[in-house]
Protein backbone atom coordinates (compact mmCIF):
# COMPACT_ATOMS: atom_id res chain seq x y z
CA UNK A 1 0.00 0.00 0.00
CA UNK A 2 1.60 3.47 -1.11
CA UNK A 3 2.49 5.84 2.11
CA UNK A 4 3.02 9.75 1.56
CA UNK A 5 6.75 10.52 2.90
CA UNK A 6 5.12 12.64 5.31
CA UNK A 7 3.18 10.37 6.74
CA UNK A 8 5.78 8.12 6.89
CA UNK A 9 8.25 10.23 8.76
CA UNK A 10 5.11 11.36 11.09
CA UNK A 11 5.19 7.51 12.28
CA UNK A 12 8.62 7.21 12.66
CA UNK A 13 8.76 10.39 14.33
CA UNK A 14 5.70 9.37 17.07
CA UNK A 15 7.30 6.29 17.97
CA UNK A 16 10.95 8.18 18.42
CA UNK A 17 9.14 10.37 20.68
CA UNK A 18 6.69 8.28 22.43
CA UNK A 19 10.09 5.90 23.82
CA UNK A 20 11.34 9.28 24.51
CA UNK A 21 8.53 11.12 26.58
CA UNK A 22 8.17 7.16 28.12
CA UNK A 23 11.81 6.82 29.56
CA UNK A 24 11.48 10.95 31.11
CA UNK A 25 8.08 10.20 32.53
CA UNK A 26 9.28 6.46 33.90
CA UNK A 27 12.19 8.22 35.28
CA UNK A 28 10.41 11.08 36.68
CA UNK A 29 7.88 8.65 38.79
CA UNK A 30 10.96 6.15 39.90
CA UNK A 31 12.48 9.88 41.68
CA UNK A 32 8.44 10.43 42.93
CA UNK A 33 8.68 7.09 44.75
CA UNK A 34 12.53 7.16 45.49
CA UNK A 35 11.89 11.07 47.11
CA UNK A 36 8.42 9.58 48.90
CA UNK A 37 10.59 5.86 50.64
CA UNK A 38 7.90 4.07 48.27
CA UNK A 39 10.40 2.06 46.79
CA UNK A 40 12.70 -1.13 47.35
CA UNK A 41 16.41 0.27 48.54
CA UNK A 42 18.54 -2.88 48.20
CA UNK A 43 22.17 -2.58 49.23
CA UNK A 44 23.33 -5.86 48.15
CA UNK A 45 22.20 -5.31 44.25
CA UNK A 46 23.57 -1.75 44.19
CA UNK A 47 26.99 -3.66 44.12
CA UNK A 48 25.99 -6.07 41.58
CA UNK A 49 24.53 -3.49 39.34
CA UNK A 50 27.21 -1.59 39.78
CA UNK A 51 28.99 -3.89 37.09
CA UNK A 52 25.90 -5.33 35.56
CA UNK A 53 24.09 -2.19 34.22
CA UNK A 54 27.06 -0.43 32.30
CA UNK A 55 27.35 -3.96 30.80
CA UNK A 56 23.67 -4.08 30.01
CA UNK A 57 24.32 -0.23 28.23
CA UNK A 58 27.51 -1.11 26.76
CA UNK A 59 26.15 -4.63 24.79
CA UNK A 60 22.45 -2.82 24.23
CA UNK A 61 24.68 -0.51 22.23
CA UNK A 62 26.95 -2.82 20.58
CA UNK A 63 23.79 -5.08 19.38
CA UNK A 64 22.15 -2.55 18.46
CA UNK A 65 24.86 -0.70 16.01
CA UNK A 66 25.34 -4.44 14.84
CA UNK A 67 21.84 -5.15 14.20
CA UNK A 68 21.09 -1.92 12.67
CA UNK A 69 24.03 -2.55 10.08
CA UNK A 70 23.22 -5.77 9.23
CA UNK A 71 19.77 -5.23 8.26
CA UNK A 72 20.65 -1.86 6.47
CA UNK A 73 22.88 -4.47 3.81
CA UNK A 74 19.48 -6.85 3.61
CA UNK A 75 16.91 -3.30 3.05
CA UNK A 76 19.76 -2.10 0.84
CA UNK A 77 19.06 -5.12 -1.18
CA UNK A 78 15.30 -4.79 -1.91
CA UNK A 79 13.79 -4.70 -5.00
CA UNK A 80 10.96 -1.66 -4.71
CA UNK A 81 11.57 1.56 -2.55
CA UNK A 82 8.91 0.57 -0.36
CA UNK A 83 10.63 -2.85 1.22
CA UNK A 84 13.30 -0.36 1.52
CA UNK A 85 11.62 2.22 3.57
CA UNK A 86 9.48 -0.85 5.68
CA UNK A 87 12.66 -2.90 6.21
CA UNK A 88 14.15 0.40 7.45
CA UNK A 89 11.52 1.48 9.49
CA UNK A 90 11.82 -2.48 11.26
CA UNK A 91 15.39 -2.41 11.92
CA UNK A 92 15.04 1.79 13.33
CA UNK A 93 12.40 0.09 15.75
CA UNK A 94 14.65 -3.00 16.75
CA UNK A 95 17.50 -0.39 17.05
CA UNK A 96 15.33 2.09 19.60
CA UNK A 97 14.29 -1.57 21.18
CA UNK A 98 17.61 -2.19 22.13
CA UNK A 99 18.66 1.55 23.58
CA UNK A 100 15.67 1.82 25.25
CA UNK A 101 15.81 -1.52 26.65
CA UNK A 102 19.29 -0.30 28.69
CA UNK A 103 17.90 3.03 29.24
CA UNK A 104 14.71 1.74 31.44
CA UNK A 105 17.31 -1.34 32.46
CA UNK A 106 19.32 1.68 34.54
CA UNK A 107 15.62 3.44 35.69
CA UNK A 108 14.63 0.61 37.22
CA UNK A 109 18.39 0.13 39.15
CA UNK A 110 17.87 3.26 40.66
CA UNK A 111 14.36 2.34 41.91
CA UNK A 112 15.97 -1.01 43.26
CA UNK A 113 18.64 -0.15 44.27
CA UNK A 114 18.15 3.83 45.66
CA UNK A 115 21.50 4.74 44.04
CA UNK A 116 20.64 7.32 42.10
CA UNK A 117 24.55 7.06 40.07
CA UNK A 118 22.69 5.07 37.38
CA UNK A 119 20.17 8.01 36.15
CA UNK A 120 23.69 9.08 34.38
CA UNK A 121 23.68 5.44 32.36
CA UNK A 122 20.07 6.77 31.54
CA UNK A 123 20.91 9.68 30.01
CA UNK A 124 23.85 8.47 27.96
CA UNK A 125 21.38 6.01 26.76
CA UNK A 126 18.38 8.72 25.98
CA UNK A 127 21.05 10.76 24.58
CA UNK A 128 21.92 7.75 21.90
CA UNK A 129 18.16 7.56 21.39
CA UNK A 130 17.98 11.21 20.82
CA UNK A 131 20.83 11.16 18.37
CA UNK A 132 19.40 8.68 16.30
CA UNK A 133 16.02 9.98 15.80
CA UNK A 134 14.83 9.95 12.15
CA UNK A 135 15.38 11.92 9.39
CA UNK A 136 15.17 12.21 5.89
CA UNK A 137 18.99 13.04 5.64
CA UNK A 138 19.46 9.80 7.37
CA UNK A 139 17.48 7.46 5.70
CA UNK A 140 19.05 8.87 2.61
CA UNK A 141 22.39 8.22 3.64
CA UNK A 142 21.61 4.94 5.35
CA UNK A 143 19.93 3.68 2.58
CA UNK A 144 21.50 4.94 0.06
CA UNK A 145 19.16 5.96 -2.19
CA UNK A 146 19.24 7.33 -5.51
CA UNK A 147 18.30 10.57 -6.44
CA UNK A 148 14.52 9.86 -7.53
CA UNK A 149 13.97 7.71 -3.96
CA UNK A 150 15.51 10.83 -2.34
CA UNK A 151 13.28 13.65 -4.09
CA UNK A 152 10.29 11.19 -3.28
CA UNK A 153 11.70 11.47 0.38
CA UNK A 154 12.19 15.06 0.26
CA UNK A 155 8.69 16.02 -1.22
CA UNK A 156 5.93 15.69 2.14
CA UNK A 157 3.53 14.60 -0.49
CA UNK A 158 6.18 12.07 -1.98
CA UNK A 159 4.20 8.29 -2.70
CA UNK A 160 6.42 5.75 -1.71
CA UNK A 161 5.61 3.08 -3.81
Amino acid sequence: MPIRSKDYFKALAILHSALMIGLILFSGIVIILKQTGASIHDTELNGLFTYFVPTIVFISVIISVLFFRSRLVNVRNSNTFLSKTTGYRAALIVKYSFLDFAALFSVISVFLTGNYQFFAYTAVMAAFLFYNRPSVKKIVNDLQLSEKEAAILEDPEGIIE
